[in-house]
Order: structure tokens, then sequence, then C-alpha cells
């Protein structure tokens, strides 16, 4: 709800006259209203360190006048004005609490909510409980979050008038804050009774529901809110937030596009969008919602990357290294895209740019064992096999059961000549996925360089059960491995042992 939803301004215009004036007396009260912000303009286009000091005061200006002409800009949303009065309001009245309350309403709205505090808490000093004023004090509390102290002061107005929707509203919004949502849903049931809450209700119950993961709820209180005020493009968007979470990516869609067709310029929208048809592998309409996103957000990071993303899902490397730079463009520590960029590089072949992109994305974030898989595989295919090893080494730190990673790190150490170490990591990778024939074969194929040929036959047999076409590989890998004797007698065991087990 809006901070002014209550307030109760003077008449201007084609409002209707206050008591005891007519139409004239009103617009010739208007007139000298906009007389005196011309010239408070034009004093402060002359002096740029014009400060409503006792030196700038006016004396004719009474705290009446003053009074009325806050009021004045406050209805026709001059809220730089009405913070430069109001502080001459104070300065003239400083034992209103009305003028304090003013000043701080007004200081609020310009979100300096340390100069508001102090207003409110002047105000309270003058007059301790007027209900408006301490729900505006708790608002402000809860907007520096002192979230307890805001839940007391909304209490002590419950105290005074239990009958205080506006300060329960403000107590259901300081729950959401301290992620307290079931006590928030209480509140907001039961203000959804109310005709004047029922709509921001709704919508609160909205947003606590998708937070506490019921997303039934979610729609259904976001639905009875869309009832009432359908062009919330808000409510749309929020609608469309819980689908997405449900996975029901068309509907979603469906949602942001009631959202974009009441306001077109919604790039959250249209970003959201993007990452729908992205669940859906509709890659082309991902891109062109990214476009739109940052046709109004131009350096909107994720949708950068997420543009990129797309891109390299239907290879169009150098079209994602483009949006990739962009990203980091704007976010030079954003590890995300400087993995993305790398992994493009490593596509079109190019190692050693990838590497210095994985460099640079670990110098931000090295606790990603896919980083470290990404690094060690492009200092593999430099030929840097040592400090391929310490990569590979620190994915298997991080992700221990990467059996993929095992098998890699094995091989490494096969091509480095470690053939028990190999042999072991080898090992390793068949104990977390026993039926990879891969990692069988490339054990026996360690065990045979160790001259172990009984235990490489063994292996062998497991490697040929798992996967028979593995058989041709050993024909034609293994001889060159170890002299012709060798190959021969552990044929000659693989063939007994597969007799054996045939009859």
């Amino acid at each position: 709800m809006n901070l002014y939803d209550d307030y109760d301004p003077f008449a201007y215009g084609d409002d209707e006259p206050a008591r005891g004036e007519n139409k004239e007396e009103n617009e010739t009260r208007k007139k000298y209203f906009e007389e005196e912000l011309t010239r408070y303009r034009e004093e402060k286009r002359r002096d740029r360190d014009y400060s409503p000091g006792p030196s700038k005061q006016r004396a004719f200006l009474s705290p009446e006048i003053l009074e009325a002409l806050v009021d004045y800009c406050i209805e026709n949303d001059k809220f730089e004005e009405a913070l430069h009065f109001s502080k001459l309001l104070t300065d003239h009245a400083p034992f209103s609490a009305d003028a304090w309350h003013r000043r701080g309403m007004i200081e609020a709205h310009h979100a300096h909510f340390e100069d508001a505090l102090h207003s409110y808490e002047k105000a309270l000093s003058l007059d301790p409980t007027d209900p408006e004023l301490l729900v505006n004090y708790g608002i402000v509390l809860e907007s520096l979050g002192k979230t307890e102290d805001a839940l007391h002061i909304f209490d002590r107005a419950l105290t005074s008038d239990p009958a205080n929707d506006d300060a329960l509203f403000s107590k259901g919004i300081c729950f959401e804050k301290a992620d307290r949502f079931h006590d928030a849903i209480s509140i907001f049931r039961y203000l959804a009774g109310k005709d004047e809450f029922a709509k921001d209700a709704y919508y609160e119950l909205g947003f606590c529901y998708d937070s506490i993961e019921d997303y039934n709820k979610a729609l259904e209180s976001y639905d009875a809110h869309l009832d009432l005020e359908p062009y919330n493009h808000n409510g749309w968007y929020n609608h469309g937030i819980v689908y997405n979470r449900m996975g029901m990516f068309n509907k979603a869609i469906s949602s942001y596009e009631m959202a974009l067709a009441i306001k077109e310029n919604f790039p959250a929208a249209w970003y959201n969008r993007g990452n729908a048809y992205a669940n859906l592998g509709k890659l082309n309409e991902a891109i062109e919602s990214y476009k739109e996103c940052l046709k109004y957000d131009a350096e909107d990071v994720s949708a950068w990357h997420n543009l990129a993303n797309a891109y390299e899902e239907l290879q169009r490397f150098r079209d994602a290294i483009r949006c990739f730079t962009q990203a980091i463009k704007y976010d030079p520590k954003h590890a995300e895209s400087f993995f993305g960029r790398g992994s493009c590089y490593d596509a079109l072949d190019h190692p050693r740019k990838a590497l210095d992109d994985y460099d640079a994305a670990l110098a931000i974030s090295n606790k990603n064992p896919e980083l470290w898989y990404a690094k060690a595989d492009a200092l593999y295919n430099l030929g840097k096999l040592a400090e391929a090893l310490l990569a590979y080494k620190m994915v298997l730190e991080l992700s221990p059961k990467d059996f993929e990673a095992w098998y890699d790190y094995a091989e490494t150490l096969l091509d480095e000549r470690r053939y028990a170490e190999a042999s072991r990591a080898y090992e390793q990778a068949a104990r977390i996925e026993p039926n990879w024939a891969d990692a069988h074969y490339g054990r026996a194929k360690a065990l045979y360089l160790l001259g172990a040929h009984l235990e490489s036959a063994v292996e062998l047999l497991i490697t040929f059960r798992l996967d028979d076409s593995k058989k041709k590989n050993f024909e034609s890998e293994f001889p060159i491995l170890g002299n012709e004797d060798a190959f021969r007698e552990v044929e000659e065991m693989v063939k007994r042992e597969s007799d054996a087990q045939s009859m």
C-alpha cells in the first residue's frame, strides 16, 4: 500500500473547495503556491548549495501556509519541493507533531530513512499515541532492517487501536521480511476478507505461499488478486514465476506474456520468458526474449549470460563468445561467464584462450569441480600433463564420486607412465561405476604394462562381458603395449577363462 493512501490533503483545482472557500479563492491560493514554488526553484538555481536553513526562511510563510504548501506539493507529486517546505515547517513549528510527521513521510518517500526515523521520533515525543504515526514509524524501522523494533511498534499501535488494519497489514509485511511466512499468512488471510485490503492481501499471500513452496495455494492467491486487479503486471509476472517453479513452462510463458501486454518495458518478464523457452528447448524463442530484455536493460548480466548459453547450445560459439564478453564487461567478477566463454573457445579448438578464461574464473571462485575439470582437459589438450594431473586432483577433492574424473585422471597417469597409480585410479572409477567397461579396460592396460598379466586378463574378461565390442580394441592395442609373447600369454589366459565360463 502507498504511504499516502490515507493522507488527507488540502483540496485544489478540480477538487471540492475546503469548507468556507469558493472556487475562486481556491484558484487564487493555487496560483500563490505556484508562485512560491517558482521563487524557490529560482533561488535554488542561482545557489547550488541552497539549503532550507534559517537564513532562507521567509517570515511571511506562516506554519498554516507552509502546511498547506506541503500538502499541495504532495498532491502534485512535487516531492523535492515538499521536502524543502516540510523542513521550513518544522523550523517554524518545532512543537507540532503533525509537522514532524509530514516531514518524516516525505523523507521516507525519498528513502532518507535515518532522517525519517529522527522526524518520527520527534513527532512521537509530542504525540506518542497517534496510530498513523506509529504505523509509519514502524514501516521506517522495518526499512532499516530493525524488524523486532518494528513489530513492537505495530503491536503498540494495535494495543491502542485493535481495529487498525493498516498496522496489521504492516505487521504482516514485517513477518514476511523476517521469513516468518506462516505468521504473515494468518494476517493476510484475515485481511483478504476486508474489501479495502483484499487485493493487496491476496498478492502478499501469493508471495508467502510461494516462499514456503506451497505452489497451488500461491497460484490460487495470485488468481484471486488478479480477479480484483487484472491489470497488475507484477501480479501476472509472479503468477508466471510460480508456474516456472512447478516446471509448467508453457503456462509460465502465458503469464509472462500477460504481464508484457500490460507493460512492454518489463525486462524481468522478458528475461524469465526467455528462461522458460530455454527450459522447453525452444532456443530461438529464448534468444529473442533475452534480446528484448536487453533492449530495456542493456547491462543485465544474467540476460547476457543466458543469451550466450542459448547461442552455445546452438553451437553458435562466436555469437556466444560475444555475449559472454558483454556479461564480463558489466560484471568483471562473473565467474560463470568466464567459464562459459572458455568452453566456447575449447569448442573452437583454442585451448590456450580457454585456459586463460578458466584461470580467470578460478581466481574468482575456486570451489567449482566442473571448472577445475575444464581446466584439466584444456591442460591435457595443450600437452601439459603434469599440470593437468594437479587440476584433476582438485576435481577429485571437490567431487570424489565423479567416476569420469577418476577415469581421466587415470588416463593421464597412464600417459605419464605412472602405471601403478593409473591402475588404482581406474579401480576407483570401476568401484564407483562397476558396469562401466572403459574403467575395467583401462585398468587391464595398466596391469598389463606392470607385467601383472593374470590380473589384466581378469579385467579384460569383465570388460568383454560388459561390452563385447572392446575385443577389437584389445586385438589392436595390446600388441603394441608390450612384446608379442606377453600379448599371446594374456590372450591365451582370456581364451581359457572364457571357455571355462561358457562350459
